[in-house]
């Protein structure tokens, strides 16, 4: 009977020691758990950060080419302008010169006479 009960004590220590070696392997297992969970979230938060900065630099992006646009437009414009403004005075001067033109032969007529 001594014997039984000493193989029983036995039994239920060893019992109790792999109950504290799987509940130090549990704890172990929670602890990896968590650390990729705080892993994980971290990760997490770097992407909406990086997606939240890749979404601000499209729309400066997108800003900089309308403002590039505008631009391109307000300078084809301002060289239409110039080109006719260029126009009208080199017909201006051109009409200048043939009434100076005019005005010189028709001295040098008078002149002859």
């Amino acid at each position: 009977m001594k014997n039984v009960m000493e193989t029983s004590k036995t039994a239920v220590a060893k019992e109790r020691q792999e109950l504290e070696e799987l509940k130090e392997q549990l704890r172990r297992a929670k602890q990896d758990i968590e650390s990729e969970r705080k892993q994980l979230e971290d990760m997490k938060n770097i992407m909406e950060t990086s997606k939240t900065t890749v979404a601000e630099e499209r729309q400066e992006l997108e800003e900089l080419k309308e403002h590039l646009r505008k631009e391109k437009q307000d300078n084809e414009s301002e060289r239409k302008q110039l080109e006719e403004m260029k126009n009208v005075m080199e017909t201006k001067l051109q009409q200048e010169m043939e009434t100076s033109k005019t005005a010189v032969t028709e001295e040098r007529q008078e002149l002859r006479s």
